[in-house]
């Protein structure tokens, strides 16, 4: 499998034995994995048409496969500010949306205080757990 990218690294960790001798999960996965022909894998060529093509076909099968249109159009989300606590330079606002119909996330947006000129783009923390005791 070749992968054509910017990145001077593999994207994928190079096939290496593995036995009863040196018994690594990751190894064997990673041979499988190579080994398996992708009917969306990634194009072997660097031309923008066919990347645009692929991308086009990659999400039209990801609606199918994952059943996007049966969710139905995506809500509007109405944010609920369940919290808020001043912070030093920022303020902690624990939210919660409706992601669709009757599923509701909480989350925690933070806020700096304030901003003067060109600042970094907004990040995204997403951390899906839930503790049970």
């Amino acid at each position: 499998m070749k992968r054509t990218t910017n990145m001077v690294y593999s994207l994928v960790e190079a096939v290496s034995k593995c036995g009863f001798d040196d018994p690594v999960t990751a190894k064997f996965l990673t041979r499988r994995y190579r080994n398996v022909s992708r009917e969306l894998a990634y194009p072997e060529t660097p031309d923008p048409s066919v990347w645009k093509t692929w991308r086009k076909q990659l999400r039209s099968n990801l609606r199918k496969y994952l059943c996007l249109d049966d969710w139905g159009i995506p809500p509007n989300p109405t944010i609920r500010v369940l919290e808020e606590i001043n912070r030093d330079g920022y303020i902690r606002r624990k939210i919660a949306y409706e992601s669709v119909p009757d599923n509701w996330v909480v989350a925690y947006l933070l806020v700096p205080e304030r901003v003067e000129g060109l600042v970094p783009p907004l990040s995204v923390l997403m951390v899906m757990s839930r503790v049970v005791s």
